[in-house]
């Protein structure tokens, strides 16, 4: 059975013009153009040009004869004719008994093995090597050859053995660039990517300049730094035919409108689906409330980028980056799939080739099976294999076969690739052309790559507080609360990374924060570190929370804001969510209810609670999950009063109530966190409903009022609830309420 290696794998986009780097056809690294006299010569032009030299050739003795027979044989290979070549080698191998030259080994080389003839090819290189001894060219033809034989059908030892040849090479000659690139290209298809990233970097600046960044772009990509992959990617692009951004910009090659028309539909507004309709047809006439015409506004660039980012968001599970890894991901398989199925000399990029496609489409096959051809039995291997192809798949007599068999939880099919040349050109079978066209309608672009579970819940809650006349500041609760034992398999030791992200309406990514979540994170270490003493009910637990709290400074407007945690076996939980930020209050206003697992007075001097859960003096933890413990005797919550009226003493005059209501499981999601309500649709439990009377109290130094309180909930049962908190301002009599759920958990069995 084959043995198939897919890498993430750079390409070579460039060669060499006086003028500088023109980008190639294909990514794919095979060989290069050999210069021959008469490649830019008819074929006329050629024989009148031989038959010039005929007369002299036959005339002339030692040096003079070796280059007008390295002459007649550089013209008849120019010819490109199958029986020219042979004479055109007859030429190469007197001029090279006469004047040996490196070149002519690499004419000779490259032509036998375009003939098909590589054991000839193999034994020019051997001569060669006895007689020139151990020079970086030499190897790197070697390294070569043995990368266009082992991609033929993804030989993993071949690829070893170009990896050896190229090795060599830059030994010999650091500077040898072919030589390092090479090297880089078998690195990539044997997935040593260390070695890689030792590589890569030498050859900025080079003649392989741009094929450098897409290498750099690929192992970032594969190592899951998507934003510099994307950085990398965008500088090789630049210096990219158009054909090539297309397929990585737009898609173009493997999205269609069958694709896109639910994003344009679903997602996008209907009067920029109409503007894109008038700028493809001038004489477009539908009014606003008519249904647009989706197949032609995909006909504008613009709305088709609008549709494939929103193409792109669905598909996206790292929302905090900037830039998404499945869409990097296409990108690093189509240069994998270029460096592994391109063909430069028919000027197809890889990603065009049947397996190519597939390999973009679906990724790296879960197994392969490959027949070379002749063998009995091909249904029974297949069988063993676990492939499953279409019942009404054909297999030619004699030929080679190549099966790629994907079978990823719910998905399982396979797909037949046949060799009918018996020369690397495959084709999809018969029935499988079929199952590729009915793949891509519902399946276009899948990825596959499994996902650790990870070792927690994530919980998000946030709350807005006005902070000066025009801002306002967001703050984002976090907590993780372990299923099992967090592994701390983190370079720092933590337990799990938490990245916290803010953009804007225009979806531009304005603030980030990364944090290492350790032990000092812990819920019962930060209650310990409050107060002395682990409170009872968290001493009960197996695995505390993790908690954090992030704060934004943010003008009012649209905001969506995203949060990642990754535990060190690299399980990963994401959310997000959409906030406005409204403008800062100019009358009497609340802040939004902070529900608070612990809070406490702190000591800058001797506190040992990070300050990022401290306000004005007091230590307050976020219950971001706001579910409160079975043996639960309180509930605290923060919030803040805005523009309150002062008596002339300048003291506020407050009649505070504190209401909690019953909530059925409807009720609860329907009100969470609402700012209007139905008293009647509420049961309020008396017990827990408080007012306090005439409170007067001074302002923080930001003008408005800090509001803690503590209330019992001791006799509450389990379930959930919404807390209503009314201010009556007694100066400017006016109001105003502010509501958030929470929920009493039940007693754990024993």
């Amino acid at each position: 059975m084959l043995r198939l290696i897919f890498a993430p794998a750079l390409a070579v986009i460039a060669c060499v013009s006086a003028a500088g780097l023109v980008s190639a056809a294909s990514l794919s690294l095979t060989w290069d153009e050999l210069q021959l006299e008469g490649n830019k010569l008819s074929v006329d032009a050629i024989f009148a040009r031989v038959d010039s030299l005929m007369d002299p050739y036959y005339d002339a003795r030692g040096d003079t004869r070796a280059r007008l027979a390295r002459r007649l044989g550089e013209l008849h290979l120019s010819t490109d004719m199958f029986k020219h070549r042979r004479t055109g080698l007859e030429y190469l191998d007197e001029s090279m008994r006469l004047r040996p030259d490196l070149d002519l080994v690499k004419a000779r080389a490259v032509t036998v093995h375009r003939m098909r003839y590589p054991s000839e090819a193999t034994k020019t290189l051997d001569r060669a090597e006895g007689k020139f001894g151990d020079e970086p060219l030499l190897h790197g033809l070697r390294g070569r050859y043995h990368f266009i034989e082992a991609r033929r059908v993804m030989d993993a030892d071949g690829f070893e053995r170009s990896r050896q040849a190229f090795e060599r090479s830059i030994e010999l000659n650091p500077d040898y660039v072919d030589g390092r690139y090479g090297l880089a290209a078998a690195l990539l298809a044997l997935e040593r990517y260390e070695r890689l990233a030792e590589i890569a970097p030498a050859l900025l600046g080079t003649r392989r300049d741009v094929a450098a960044r897409f290498l750099l772009g690929a192992v970032a990509s594969f190592r899951g730094e998507d934003d510099e992959a994307q950085a990398w990617f965008r500088q090789a692009l630049d210096s990219s035919p158009l054909a090539v951004r297309a397929a990585f910009e737009d898609a173009r090659w493997f999205l269609d409108e069958h694709n896109l028309k639910p994003m344009v539909q679903e997602q996008l507004d209907p009067e920029l689906v109409h503007a894109a309709c008038r700028r493809v047809d001038a004489g477009y006439d539908r009014e606003p409330d008519d249904d647009p015409d989706v197949g032609k506004a995909l006909q504008d660039s613009t709305l088709w980028r609008a549709a494939l980012d929103a193409f792109w968001k669905g598909r996206d599970d790292r929302p905090t980056q900037l830039f998404n890894p499945q869409q990097m991901g296409y990108w690093r398989r189509l240069v994998e799939a270029d460096i592994l199925f391109g063909d430069p000399e028919s000027g197809r990029p890889g990603w065009k080739a049947p397996m190519g496609t597939a390999l973009v489409r679906w990724g790296r096959p879960t197994s392969t099976m490959y027949e070379s051809g002749g063998a009995g039995g091909v249904l029974q291997m297949l069988e063993v294999a676990g492939a499953k192809l279409s019942p009404s798949e054909t297999f030619p007599s004699w030929t080679p076969l190549w099966v790629w068999t994907y079978h990823e939880q719910s998905s399982w099919f396979s797909l037949l690739f046949v060799d009918e040349t018996r020369n690397g050109h495959w084709t999809t079978g018969w029935a499988s052309s079929y199952a590729m066209e009915s793949l891509k309608k519902n399946h276009p672009l899948v990825f596959f790559e499994p996902k650790p579970e990870p070792t927690f819940r994530l919980f998000v809650d946030r709350a807005v507080f006005a902070r000066g006349p025009l801002r306002s500041t967001v703050e984002t609760y976090v907590a993780l609360l372990p299923t099992r034992e967090l592994s701390a398999l983190t370079e720092d030791g933590s337990a799990a990374t938490a990245s916290w992200a803010v953009f804007d309406a225009q979806n531009r990514r304005i603030d980030y924060v990364e944090v290492a979540l350790d032990a000092s994170f812990r819920r019962d270490h930060l209650r310990y570190a409050l107060s002395g003493s682990v409170p009872e009910a968290d001493a009960a637990e197996a695995a505390s929370p993790y908690l954090l709290t992030v704060p934004a400074a943010l003008d009012p407007g649209k905001y969506r804001i995203a949060v990642e945690v990754v535990d060190g076996g690299g399980g990963r939980q994401t959310t997000e969510f959409e906030l406005v930020v409204p403008a800062v209050a100019e009358e009497l206003a609340l802040s939004d209810l902070q529900v608070l697992t612990a809070r406490g007075s702190y000591d800058a001097g001797a506190s040992r609670v990070p300050v990022r859960f401290v306000k004005y003096g007091e230590v307050v933890l976020p219950a971001a999950t706001r579910d409160l413990p079975a043996n639960a005797s309180q509930l605290s919550v923060y919030y803040e009063l805005y523009q309150p009226g002062l008596d002339v003493d300048g003291r506020t005059r407050l009649n505070v109530h504190y209401e909690v209501f019953r909530l059925d499981h409807r009720t609860h999601w329907v009100l969470e966190r609402a700012t209007s309500f139905r008293r009647q649709d509420l049961s309020k439990v008396e017990p827990v409903s408080v007012v306090f009377v005439e409170e007067r109290t001074g302002r923080s130094s930001l003008g408005h009022v800090v509001k803690g309180t503590d209330l019992p909930i001791d006799a509450l049962a389990s379930g959930n609830y919404l807390l209503v908190v009314t201010v009556e301002d007694l100066v400017s009599r006016k109001s105003v309420s502010q509501t958030t759920a929470f929920r009493k958990l039940a007693p754990k069995r024993r």
